[in-house]
């Protein structure tokens, strides 16, 4: 499982600040540091830490020996442990500035006295904190640049082995991070390991020639080096899908438990009659079609047939960088919206609702929308993509979503579910939208339109962004940032989901 580390824009600002900054204590000490909290978020194959609590040094807890390098006192080691015991899944992270070098972001490698430290410190600070709970230390450079080092210690059982240096800070063992992702408004990767050189993008120049016009042969790369989510191949997931995968992004993980059939093929962009006919699950026929449109050279794609609002779906998208929400479903919405800001995995949400007049064919409402949450955006809830009573209602109904027409003719009153509708044309341009959301996310090359709800009125043709720029005063999400595995997202069982694995089981249909 890679590792990797997470942080914050505004994190990254106090850190560099608090290090490097005029105010920092202790100016004259070539190096500086600070003591914190830290919390796991486990992936599929990724494991990232995300920076938490940092616990203020007092006068004289942290200074530069001659002799000794920069020395953390035990006093204020002692008091970061309480403060950490505190927090549920918590461990301690150790930060201290390198002054070199004093531009760019390559990775600063510790020194000998720096492993030799850490190691010994790190490890009996273990001791006072749950088992399993993360050890790990991290130094900085003025322009940026970041490594972590999370360390492992075998702890004693026995009184004999107590004494052994296999279980004290001689027996550590120590990964480095090999990305460090800086999240916020935007989203920025850096590499991490001082000791391996990064890899290197290999373009194929002349299929994204139009491209690096815009933003260059570095801008490829960054795109060529995302993994982007997509939950929900629906009319517009399956778009965005091929959309990522002609621009040149690296990698993609679906997930989606539908099947091609006749009721969505006329919204299935790139599907074929003969999949329709067979009804293959979307993620493989959305599999196919990205590996025929990819530009990027080695482009994976992985389908799992899965639901985001169940562990299993939601844990593949818990390795993104970026999580494109097109599954027109308040729960897996919910579920997405917690995930965006406890793992610091940025959402892109997008869907289409249109009302027809059965009787004049015209559209009487309708919207297009995208909405991006996470780390320093307003959540979707407060951007009214979903309300907690629609959330609620999804999760506990199989038919939620549909459409209910009533009729009535005398003193009978008939009702009949229908489906909701749904046309390519607002898909495609929702699945434009999400693109090029995400292009600004990654790339910034439109950086005012990082933030908010954009709106598509059907009525008269306008593009608009909605009013809402934060979160409501009583909203929590932001104090859910960076917990990771601490944090509870509300995954529960899909009943669609359920549904309809029972009906296969039924019917002899092959997964």
């Amino acid at each position: 499982m890679r590792l990797e580390f997470a942080i914050t824009e505004k994190q990254m600002d106090d850190v560099l600040h608090r290090l490097f900054g005029a105010g920092a204590h202790r100016p004259q000490d070539p190096e500086r540091g600070f003591l914190a909290a830290v919390f796991p978020a486990t992936g599929a194959s990724r494991r990232t830490l995300l920076l938490g609590q940092i616990v203020e040094p007092e006068n004289g807890d942290v200074y530069w020996s001659r002799k000794d390098g920069l020395v953390m006192r035990h006093r204020y080691y002692s008091r970061a442990l309480s403060v950490i015991q505190s927090l549920p899944g918590a461990g301690l992270l150790n930060v201290h500035s390198h002054p070199r070098p004093l531009t760019g972001t390559s990775p600063p490698a510790p020194s000998d006295q720096d492993l030799a430290t850490d190691a010994r410190e790190l490890c009996f600070a273990s001791r006072a904190l749950p088992e399993g709970r993360a050890m790990a230390a991290a130094i900085v450079t003025p322009g940026g640049g970041l490594s972590l080092r999370e360390y492992k210690f075998r702890r004693p059982r026995i009184a004999a082995e107590a004494v052994r240096s296999a279980f004290g800070p001689e027996g550590a063992k120590f990964a480095f991070a090999e990305r460090v992702r800086v999240v916020g408004p935007g989203l920025r990767a850096i590499w991490g390991d001082p000791y391996r050189k990064p890899p290197r993008s290999v373009l194929n120049a002349a299929m994204v020639d139009s491209s690096i016009l815009l933003w260059g042969a570095g801008g490829q790369r960054v795109l060529s080096a995302l993994t982007i989510g997509i939950a929900g191949l629906g009319g517009v997931g399956g778009i965005v899908a091929e959309h990522l995968a002609r621009l040149g992004v690296g990698t993609l993980i679906l997930v989606d438990y539908d099947r091609l059939e006749d009721g969505n093929f006329n919204r299935s962009q790139g599907a074929t009659r003969s999949e329709m006919a067979l009804r293959i699950p979307k993620v493989e026929v959305y599999s196919r079609v990205a590996k025929e449109a990819a530009t990027a050279p080695g482009f994976q794609v992985f389908p799992f047939r899965e639901s985001v609002a169940e562990s299993a779906g939601l844990n593949h998208l818990l390795d993104c960088d970026i999580v494109v929400a097109a599954a027109d479903d308040a729960f897996a919405r919910q579920v997405l919206d917690h995930m965006a800001y406890a793992h610091l995995i940025p959402v892109i949400d997008g869907g289409t609702t249109l009302v027809p007049d059965s009787l004049s064919m015209m559209l009487t409402a309708g919207k297009s929308q995208i909405a991006a949450a996470g780390a320093e955006h307003a959540c979707l809830e407060c951007q009214g993509v979903y309300s907690q009573e629609e959330a609620t209602v999804a999760r506990e109904s199989a038919t939620w979503g549909k459409y209910i027409d009533v009729e009535t003719r005398g003193e009978l009153v008939t009702s009949r579910q229908l489906r909701a509708p749904s046309v390519i044309c607002n898909n495609g341009l929702v699945a434009s939208l999400i693109g090029l959301r995400i292009l600004a996310i990654a790339l910034r090359v439109t950086p005012a339109t990082l933030r908010g709800t954009q709106r598509y009125y059907v009525e008269d043709g306008t593009l608009a962004w909605g009013a809402v720029k934060g979160c409501r005063s009583d909203c929590l999400k932001a104090s859910w940032s960076g917990q990771g595995d601490a944090h509870f997202i509300p995954v529960g069982e899909d009943i669609r989901w359920k549904k309809i694995r029972q009906q296969e089981v039924t019917d002899g249909t092959p997964p």
